[in-house]
Protein backbone atom coordinates (compact mmCIF):
# COMPACT_ATOMS: atom_id res chain seq x y z
CA UNK A 1 0.00 0.00 0.00
CA UNK A 2 1.18 3.55 -0.77
CA UNK A 3 0.55 6.74 1.29
CA UNK A 4 1.08 8.93 -1.82
CA UNK A 5 -2.09 10.77 -2.36
CA UNK A 6 -4.02 9.38 -6.18
CA UNK A 7 -4.51 12.52 -7.93
CA UNK A 8 -1.17 14.02 -6.65
CA UNK A 9 0.75 14.00 -10.38
CA UNK A 10 -2.61 15.54 -11.76
CA UNK A 11 -3.84 18.10 -9.24
CA UNK A 12 0.26 19.41 -9.12
CA UNK A 13 0.01 19.73 -12.94
CA UNK A 14 -3.43 21.69 -12.19
CA UNK A 15 -2.09 23.78 -9.67
CA UNK A 16 1.29 24.16 -11.88
CA UNK A 17 -0.87 26.10 -14.96
CA UNK A 18 -3.56 27.73 -12.61
CA UNK A 19 0.16 29.45 -10.75
CA UNK A 20 0.49 30.91 -14.15
CA UNK A 21 -2.83 31.31 -15.52
CA UNK A 22 -4.16 33.26 -12.06
CA UNK A 23 -2.57 35.37 -9.69
CA UNK A 24 -2.59 33.10 -6.82
CA UNK A 25 -0.29 31.18 -4.44
CA UNK A 26 0.19 27.68 -3.28
CA UNK A 27 0.01 27.27 0.57
CA UNK A 28 0.02 23.98 1.93
CA UNK A 29 2.84 21.41 3.25
CA UNK A 30 6.46 21.55 1.50
CA UNK A 31 8.32 18.84 -0.37
CA UNK A 32 10.20 17.84 2.32
CA UNK A 33 7.51 17.61 4.87
CA UNK A 34 5.86 14.42 5.85
CA UNK A 35 2.48 16.58 5.89
CA UNK A 36 3.16 16.56 2.02
CA UNK A 37 2.21 12.81 1.79
CA UNK A 38 -1.02 12.93 3.28
CA UNK A 39 -2.27 16.24 2.01
CA UNK A 40 -2.73 18.26 -1.04
CA UNK A 41 -1.73 21.77 -1.32
CA UNK A 42 -4.16 24.85 -2.06
CA UNK A 43 -4.34 27.52 -4.27
CA UNK A 44 -5.62 30.75 -3.70
CA UNK A 45 -6.88 32.81 -5.80
CA UNK A 46 -8.39 35.91 -7.74
CA UNK A 47 -10.78 35.40 -10.22
CA UNK A 48 -12.41 38.37 -11.86
CA UNK A 49 -11.78 40.23 -8.53
CA UNK A 50 -12.94 37.88 -6.11
CA UNK A 51 -10.91 35.46 -4.09
CA UNK A 52 -11.44 31.76 -4.35
CA UNK A 53 -9.76 28.84 -3.41
CA UNK A 54 -9.18 25.03 -4.93
CA UNK A 55 -8.12 21.95 -3.16
CA UNK A 56 -9.12 17.92 -2.90
CA UNK A 57 -10.65 17.16 0.65
CA UNK A 58 -10.87 13.78 1.42
CA UNK A 59 -13.54 12.39 3.73
CA UNK A 60 -14.23 8.63 4.73
CA UNK A 61 -16.26 6.71 2.46
CA UNK A 62 -16.61 2.98 3.28
CA UNK A 63 -15.56 0.83 5.75
CA UNK A 64 -12.34 -1.46 4.54
CA UNK A 65 -13.27 -5.35 3.87
CA UNK A 66 -11.91 -7.57 6.90
CA UNK A 67 -8.16 -8.50 6.08
CA UNK A 68 -7.48 -5.04 4.34
CA UNK A 69 -6.30 -2.86 7.10
CA UNK A 70 -8.37 -0.80 9.54
CA UNK A 71 -10.67 2.14 9.34
CA UNK A 72 -12.08 3.71 6.38
CA UNK A 73 -11.43 4.14 3.22
CA UNK A 74 -11.16 7.64 1.74
CA UNK A 75 -12.92 9.46 -0.93
CA UNK A 76 -11.76 12.85 -2.56
CA UNK A 77 -13.43 15.86 -3.81
CA UNK A 78 -12.06 18.65 -5.89
CA UNK A 79 -13.28 21.71 -3.96
CA UNK A 80 -13.77 24.95 -5.31
CA UNK A 81 -15.24 28.25 -2.76
CA UNK A 82 -15.23 31.56 -3.56
CA UNK A 83 -15.35 34.07 -0.03
CA UNK A 84 -17.59 35.97 -0.11
CA UNK A 85 -19.93 37.84 2.16
CA UNK A 86 -23.58 35.86 1.91
CA UNK A 87 -26.98 36.30 4.06
CA UNK A 88 -27.69 32.97 2.87
CA UNK A 89 -27.26 29.54 4.04
CA UNK A 90 -28.44 26.52 1.51
CA UNK A 91 -27.12 23.19 0.94
CA UNK A 92 -27.78 21.88 -2.53
CA UNK A 93 -26.99 17.90 -3.48
CA UNK A 94 -28.55 15.60 -5.33
CA UNK A 95 -31.12 13.46 -3.65
CA UNK A 96 -30.49 10.16 -2.24
CA UNK A 97 -31.76 7.12 -0.53
CA UNK A 98 -31.37 8.33 2.71
CA UNK A 99 -32.76 11.88 2.37
CA UNK A 100 -36.27 10.20 0.26
CA UNK A 101 -36.15 7.92 3.77
CA UNK A 102 -35.61 10.85 5.91
CA UNK A 103 -38.39 12.48 4.00
CA UNK A 104 -40.87 9.80 4.12
CA UNK A 105 -40.59 9.43 8.10
CA UNK A 106 -40.94 13.20 8.50
CA UNK A 107 -37.42 13.36 9.53
CA UNK A 108 -36.42 15.81 6.99
CA UNK A 109 -38.17 18.80 5.25
CA UNK A 110 -37.13 19.17 1.73
CA UNK A 111 -37.73 22.58 0.00
CA UNK A 112 -39.67 22.78 -3.18
CA UNK A 113 -38.88 25.38 -5.58
CA UNK A 114 -41.91 24.75 -7.73
CA UNK A 115 -39.35 23.98 -10.75
CA UNK A 116 -40.57 19.91 -10.90
CA UNK A 117 -37.50 18.78 -13.01
CA UNK A 118 -35.11 21.07 -10.51
CA UNK A 119 -36.93 19.65 -7.47
CA UNK A 120 -36.64 15.91 -8.58
CA UNK A 121 -33.02 16.58 -9.48
CA UNK A 122 -31.51 17.99 -6.08
CA UNK A 123 -32.09 17.83 -2.74
CA UNK A 124 -32.38 21.37 -0.79
CA UNK A 125 -31.57 22.27 2.30
CA UNK A 126 -32.32 25.97 3.56
CA UNK A 127 -33.12 28.13 6.87
CA UNK A 128 -34.74 31.22 6.20
CA UNK A 129 -37.23 33.51 4.16
CA UNK A 130 -34.27 35.10 2.38
CA UNK A 131 -32.99 31.29 1.19
CA UNK A 132 -36.28 30.68 -0.17
CA UNK A 133 -36.65 34.02 -2.35
CA UNK A 134 -33.04 33.31 -3.86
CA UNK A 135 -33.87 29.71 -4.83
CA UNK A 136 -37.46 30.77 -6.22
CA UNK A 137 -34.98 33.10 -8.59
CA UNK A 138 -35.04 30.98 -12.13
CA UNK A 139 -31.83 32.32 -13.16
CA UNK A 140 -29.77 30.68 -9.85
CA UNK A 141 -31.43 27.21 -10.27
CA UNK A 142 -30.18 27.67 -13.90
CA UNK A 143 -26.87 28.62 -13.18
CA UNK A 144 -26.91 25.53 -10.27
CA UNK A 145 -28.23 22.88 -13.03
CA UNK A 146 -25.02 24.60 -15.31
CA UNK A 147 -22.53 23.53 -12.46
CA UNK A 148 -23.11 19.88 -12.49
CA UNK A 149 -22.30 17.20 -11.96
CA UNK A 150 -21.82 18.42 -8.85
CA UNK A 151 -21.71 16.49 -5.14
CA UNK A 152 -22.62 19.60 -3.02
CA UNK A 153 -22.98 23.44 -3.65
CA UNK A 154 -23.20 25.38 -0.28
CA UNK A 155 -23.70 28.98 0.64
CA UNK A 156 -23.21 29.74 3.70
CA UNK A 157 -22.19 33.58 5.63
CA UNK A 158 -18.17 32.77 4.83
CA UNK A 159 -18.61 31.67 0.98
CA UNK A 160 -20.12 29.37 -1.78
CA UNK A 161 -18.70 25.99 -1.82
CA UNK A 162 -18.82 23.95 -4.83
CA UNK A 163 -17.27 20.00 -4.85
CA UNK A 164 -17.46 17.24 -7.21
CA UNK A 165 -15.90 13.35 -6.53
CA UNK A 166 -12.68 12.79 -7.99
CA UNK A 167 -13.30 9.85 -10.59
CA UNK A 168 -11.14 10.11 -13.44
CA UNK A 169 -7.88 12.95 -13.79
CA UNK A 170 -9.69 15.31 -16.61
CA UNK A 171 -11.57 16.50 -13.83
CA UNK A 172 -8.06 17.98 -12.72
CA UNK A 173 -7.32 19.33 -16.62
CA UNK A 174 -6.76 23.13 -16.54
CA UNK A 175 -9.44 23.39 -18.82
CA UNK A 176 -12.26 21.34 -17.45
CA UNK A 177 -11.23 23.46 -13.87
CA UNK A 178 -11.63 26.71 -15.79
CA UNK A 179 -14.73 26.15 -17.12
CA UNK A 180 -16.27 25.36 -13.82
CA UNK A 181 -15.23 27.92 -12.51
CA UNK A 182 -15.97 30.03 -15.52
CA UNK A 183 -19.72 28.98 -14.19
CA UNK A 184 -19.38 28.87 -10.94
CA UNK A 185 -18.45 32.64 -11.11
CA UNK A 186 -21.26 33.42 -12.22
CA UNK A 187 -23.21 31.88 -9.74
CA UNK A 188 -21.44 33.59 -7.20
CA UNK A 189 -22.10 36.89 -8.84
CA UNK A 190 -26.04 36.35 -8.77
CA UNK A 191 -25.88 36.12 -5.25
CA UNK A 192 -24.12 38.69 -4.58
CA UNK A 193 -26.64 40.99 -6.57
CA UNK A 194 -29.03 39.79 -3.96
CA UNK A 195 -27.38 40.27 -0.55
Amino acid sequence: MTLEKPWKKHFKRLLEQMTSNWRGRLTGPDEQSLAEIYTYPTFNGEYKGRKFIVEISEFPSTPRKPGLGEGMDNVEYLRIRFTVESKYRIRITHEDFADRLGKLMHLQHEFQTGDKKFDRRFFIKLVSQDDRQLMLDAAVRDLISELEPFAIIEITQNGILWSQMLRSKKQLEFETVSRHLARFSKLVDRISETV
